[in-house]
C-alpha cells in the first residue's frame, strides 16, 4: 500500500512536470508517455484498492 501511494505521487510530479515544462521534449514525452502513465494509474488505483 505504501509503494503504491508513493508510485502515485511520483506520477502526479510527473505530470505536473511535464504540464508546466512546455519545451518541445516534455511535449513529445507527454505524447509518447500519456497511455502508459494512464496505464500505470489504472494499474495503481487497482492495487491501492485492493491491498
Amino acid at each position: 500500500m505504501k509503494y503504491a501511494i508513493a508510485t502515485f505521487v511520483l506520477t502526479v510530479l510527473c505530470l505536473f512536470f511535464l504540464e508546466c515544462g512546455q519545451q518541445t521534449s516534455a511535449s513529445l514525452l507527454t505524447r509518447i508517455g500519456a497511455s502508459e502513465l494512464l496505464a500505470s494509474f489504472v494499474t495503481l488505483m487497482t492495487t491501492a484498492l485492493t491491498s
